[in-house]
């Protein structure tokens, strides 16, 4: 009877061991720390971002904004070509400023969150410090999610480009050097 208490017992703890662990908390982030599901998305996001900037992809960049942003925006178009004039070379290296900032608001039906980050990146003709806003989630607005805005600044190096950003949530792109 013992033994088998104890089997039970032991199979009902690792039960509620298991069913706590979080299946993204075993992916590790380069720097050997634990990745959560905000961490993934907004590499995604990165990864889409600096690719479509990279093939220089007009359509690519395009899509990566929200419907709303889409509709509202009457010189998208134009603010891409803009930005592929302004972004010059291939890209050789990117770094994290050291983390997205979030914003959600998880009460009731009208879910939403959203990421804003920065990223240092290197191109083979100069330096650049891009900065996204990205709605994740809204569970009301479903055209709003995606990339709300896409600022690019060129400067001489990474202090002065972060001494000089500007953190404005306008929705499109703009560029500028600084």
């Amino acid at each position: 009877m013992t033994n088998r208490f104890m089997l039970v017992f032991a199979v009902i703890m690792a039960m509620v061991a298991f069913s706590s662990c979080d299946p993204l908390m075993d992916q590790r982030a380069p720097d050997g720390g634990l990745l959560t599901s905000d961490d993934a998305t907004i590499a995604a996001v990165w990864v889409r971002v600096t690719d479509a900037l990279d093939s220089r992809d007009r359509t690519a960049i395009k899509v990566l904004f929200s419907q709303q942003v889409l509709s509202q925006t009457d010189n998208i178009n134009a603010q891409i070509d803009a930005l592929l004039h302004f972004f010059q070379g291939k890209i050789t290296s990117q770094k994290d400023d050291g983390g997205a900032g979030t914003s959600e608001d998880i009460n009731g039906p009208e879910q939403t969150k959203e990421f804003f980050d920065y990223r240092f990146v290197r191109t083979n003709k100069d330096r650049y410090l891009l900065l996204v806003y990205y709605e994740a989630v809204d569970a009301t607005h479903p055209e709003n999610v995606g990339l709300f805005t896409l600022r690019v600044f060129r400067g001489k190096d990474d202090d002065t480009l972060w001494e000089k950003r500007d953190d404005k949530k306008i929705p499109g792109v703009s560029c500028k050097a600084v």
